[in-house]
């Protein structure tokens, strides 16, 4: 349908029933009124685009207010020049005198209920924002803002220079503006791309070990995303924000909100939530009913909702249940099918030849062994490329067995190295420096020129990264030997007064570059005094 030639009214009406396009001919038609409109207030083009956008989002938003829709223009041009006279405010003391000097301040008494309440929607978006900032940036912003001292001031009451005080005051407007915002968000996009940008920005607290300012963020974007249209985005988004809620929120976990979670992934047709809801959904099934559950239930509604990775997913545990219900032949099929569903790239694709590996010696050296004299362990792992960086993401595990060592935890090769929100390292970081997760955990770039002796060879000018995490008993330490163009030639994690090495044994780099190169056929065998671990 074409839309350019509808009047201010049928676009309404069409954005209201889920026609966004029918939008974006609005935004074109009065961008640059609310642009001009907003400029009247800030005198500055740069503030009136800010406030240009932050009108369009709010008047898409609050849309099903309009009591007149012919009158669209005129209700965006004041909501700009509320967007504006609040951005004027919150940072008068950046501005040149002269702006602030000449605004025209009505008293919000004879202001209308249309433009308080956008006015207060703000400010309490904007206390949220300021409740997630770092504790000494937000003190200096709350001292400035609302408590009205100047920087002199603050620099006494705080005891630090007033060159620090105005660095604090940018860093904390540059972080308001980011989480106001989504970080690769541009005009051109549409409404319903931003919010999903957003939501894709949520998801990326996966790598932060500490969740502290994520309910604030969590509440913003959730609010954003239950008022957009109806439509399977909308749903397929809901359903991302409030799996995140259950996962880093405190409170209970009651069965309404899971029922409202496996809801919009379906209708979203979201396959990476429901493959948390069909993980939990098994966990309350136990012993030989298990089978039966995920092959007569689980299975056939996957199948016929066409969410192909929480299948495969299914296909793999259904194996894994037969392999432990003596059924061998059965459990290969299923894990046969895992990868006829799958692209060699997925998490679980790669996790089948290791898992085919330990049942095969389940059923072969250690089948009349005891349970407590082993621990075999196939696990697969998933990194991504985050703001131009490798992080750790995910893991995907699967083992028999109870032995216990002095130190489990390094045959986790690749997830100790990157305990610090997910790096295993940090570009541009000075030798010597140091960087510090969100839970205090540090990443030290050490040496630079260090000399790694390894069972597949001598390493020279090796990169020393250490990390030191806390945990329950005390911090761990790890130390993590990188080659460049090899990877992680050696690591060493000491805890407790006990140590433990693992050396590179064999290697194969088929392509890739930097510190731990990634291409798809690089793998490391990695080995201890007794333990050998394929990387790959």
């Amino acid at each position: 349908m074409q839309y350019h030639n509808q009047n201010d009214e049928t676009l309404v009406m069409l954005t209201l029933a889920g026609e966004q396009n029918a939008y974006g001919i609005l935004v074109e038609r009065y961008q640059k009124a609310v642009i001009s409109a907003a400029a009247s207030i800030t005198h500055s083009r740069f503030m009136a685009e800010d406030a240009d956008q932050d009108a369009f989002v709010t008047a898409w938003m609050k849309l099903d207010t309009l009591q007149e829709p012919q009158k669209f223009a005129a209700w965006a041009c004041r909501i700009a020049k509320n967007c504006a006279l609040n951005m004027v405010m919150r940072f008068r003391s950046f501005l040149p005198l002269e702006t602030v000097e000449n605004l025209n301040l009505s008293d919000e008494r004879n202001r209308n209920p249309a433009e308080l309440y956008v006015l207060s929607e703000e400010k309490d978006e904007l206390h949220d924002r300021i409740g997630s900032l770092p504790e000494k940036v937000k003190q200096v912003i709350e001292l400035h803002y609302f408590e009205g001292l100047s920087v002199a001031e603050i620099a006494d009451k705080m005891r630090i220079s007033a060159g620090t005080v105005k660095w604090q005051l940018h860093d904390g407007r540059k972080r308001i503006r980011k989480e106001l915002c989504a970080m690769n968000e541009k005009y051109s996009d549409t409404l319903v791309q931003r919010v999903m940008k957003k939501v894709e920005e949520l998801k990326l607290w996966q790598v932060k070990n500490n969740k502290s300012g994520f309910e604030a963020v969590y509440n913003n974007v959730l609010r954003e995303v239950e008022a957009l249209p109806e439509s399977c985005d909308k749903y397929h988004a809901l359903a991302d924000v409030l799996m995140r809620g259950w996962w880093w929120l405190p409170g209970e976990k009651n069965d309404a909100l899971f029922a409202r979670i496996k809801e919009a992934a379906q209708t979203g047709r979201n396959d990476e939530v429901m493959e948390f809801i069909v993980t939990r959904e098994d966990s309350l099934v136990y012993d030989g009913a298990k089978i039966e559950f995920i092959r007569d239930k689980q299975i056939p509604m996957l199948e016929k909702s066409g969410l192909v990775h929480t299948l495969a997913r299914e296909w793999f545990w259904l194996g894994y249940q037969y392999f432990r219900n003596g059924q061998s032949e059965k459990g290969l099929e299923a894990y046969d099918k895992v990868q006829q569903l799958l692209k060699p790239s997925d998490i679980y694709y790669a996790l089948i030849p290791f898992a085919r590996e330990m049942e095969q010696k389940l059923s072969g050296y250690y089948k009349e062994k005891n349970k407590n004299h082993y621990r075999l362990h196939a696990a697969s792992e998933e990194f991504r490329y985050i703001d131009g960086g490798l992080r750790y993401w995910k893991a995907e595990e699967t083992g028999k067995g109870y032995l216990s060592s002095t130190d489990l935890e390094i045959n986790h090769i690749f997830r100790n190295a990157a305990l610090c929100d997910g790096h295993f390292y940090r570009k541009g970081l000075a030798e010597g420096g140091i960087y510090t997760g969100s839970d205090g955990t540090t990443l030290t770039f050490a040496s630079g020129c260090e000399t790694v002796d390894t069972a597949c060879g001598r390493f020279e000018g090796c990169q020393l990264w250490v990390t030191k995490h806390p945990g329950t008993w005390g911090v761990s330490t790890f130390k993590n030997y990188y080659k460049e163009g090899v990877g992680i030639v050696k690591q060493e994690h000491r805890a407790e007064g006990f140590t433990d090495v693992r050396v590179l044994k064999s290697y194969h780099i088929a392509g890739g570059e930097g510190l731990l190169p990634m291409k798809a056929g690089n793998t490391w065998e990695y080995t201890g005094d007794v333990l050998v671990n394929n990387c790959v």
